[in-house]
């Protein structure tokens, strides 16, 4: 074959790896094939086969020569965009950075999942003034800590709030145990039910505090000195002492104020009086009203308590009902 310029040469656009090469052996001309060429350097024409690459050595992959996308390091730690500040170069285990952030770190006892921190020169420290929080796996227990607000790169101290461990135990450490929706609570459809037909095993309600008792009828006004509360799902229990009626007129006793509604049938009584005239209170379905009753004991009739007959007395006592 007459000699030709590389240019006038047609180009082989599909080789299969039988074509052969000139090469020069010490000043000997030998003939190589392309698949010989390159059988022991890990590649098989435009891409890796899994064979090994020798003395490959980069600062970082880059993305299209516009900036670093992935960086490895000498320990084997990873960063995903910008280099996090500081590697943590006293954890001999795996890490993995996000932007400036450490988002993970792996070591045969412990592992870490992280955002918003970095370790520097005296420990963890923030990337912003954002909290910062961490979920670490030791030891069997599962913990999430988390670090206030506070200023760029200033030192973390973690606080744990919530571990769990392998055999299942929750431990809240600090804060509550906040329900986010109307209507969910704690579930205990997994304990056994009574011989009754069970509705709800929801508890999705707990309050207390003070309510503030009222005149309907029987007199204008009063005091009360004591008046609170605790509802527990839909049972609402109530304690009152009031006293000092005004303006006693000979309609029947009727306080309001209850903190919740009576539910339908959700009445409930509370007994007092004197052994002539055994009295009781009854809290009023639908209402939030407490209407005050007295049983003669010989005719065993039930009448109103009218304002002019408590006259100066006063009505105490608990009442436990249920609300819808």
């Amino acid at each position: 074959m007459a000699d030709k310029k590389i240019s006038e040469l047609t180009e082989l656009t599909a080789p299969d790896g039988a074509e052969e090469l000139v090469v020069n052996d010490s000043g000997t001309s030998k003939k190589i094939t392309i698949d010989n060429l390159i059988a022991d350097n890990g590649l098989s024409g435009n891409k890796i086969d899994g064979g090994t690459i020798s003395h490959f050595t980069s600062t970082g992959i880059d993305d299209n020569a516009t900036s670093t996308a992935i960086t490895i390091n000498g320990n084997e730690d990873v960063g995903v965009g910008v280099i996090p500040k500081t590697w943590n170069t006293s954890f001999t285990g795996f890490q993995v950075g996000l932007g400036t952030s450490i988002m993970a770190q792996k070591a045969a006892s412990s592992t870490y999942l992280l955002d918003n921190a970095y370790y520097g020169s005296a420990g963890w420290k923030y990337t912003s003034s954002a909290p910062a929080a961490v979920m670490q796996h030791t030891t069997g227990v599962t913990y999430f800590k988390t670090a206030p607000t506070g200023t760029a790169d200033a030192a973390l101290t973690w606080t744990t709030r919530l571990s769990i461990a392998n055999a299942g135990d929750v431990n809240l450490t600090t804060g509550n145990l906040v329900i986010g929706t109307s209507g969910k609570g704690i579930d205990f459809s997994a304990t056994s039910d009574g011989s009754g037909t069970m509705t709800s095993e929801v508890l999705d309600d707990y309050e207390t505090g003070t309510w503030t008792p009222t005149v309907l009828s029987g007199a204008t006004s009063l005091s009360s000195i004591y008046a609170k509360y605790t509802k527990i799902g839909k049972q609402v229990t109530v304690v009152y002492y009031v006293h000092t009626f005004t303006s006693l007129t000979s309609s029947q006793i009727k306080l309001g104020g209850l903190p919740y509604t009576v539910a339908a049938n959700g009445y409930a009584v509370n007994a007092f009086g004197n052994s002539t005239y055994p009295g009781y209170v009854r809290a009023h379905s639908n209402t939030t009203g407490i209407w005050a009753y007295r049983i003669h004991q010989s005719t065993g009739l039930r009448a109103d308590i009218t304002g002019s007959e408590l006259g100066t007395g006063h009505i105490l006592g608990t009442l436990t009902y249920l609300t819808d």
